[in-house]
């Protein structure tokens, strides 16, 4: 959909720093199957999750551009 640079317009608007893991993409949350199996989207967001871990970050924002 294009809207990653749109997306982080915004972040950089309001944040003193924007970092993006290069891992990011589909969480496999399939409307309601995340919650009835977390382990799906636990196992495809691991990588992303361990990036953004190592980040060190303070505070988190997150939104579905895969969707």
């Amino acid at each position: 959909m294009g809207l990653k640079p749109a997306l982080q317009t915004v972040a950089e608007a309001v944040a003193d720093k924007v970092q993006v893991p290069e891992n990011w993409g589909c969480c496999a949350f399939a409307g309601d199957r995340g919650i009835l199996h977390p382990e799906l989207t636990e196992s495809a967001t691991a990588m992303q999750a361990a990036e953004v871990r190592d980040f060190g970050s303070t505070a988190h924002a997150s939104c579905n551009g895969t969707c």
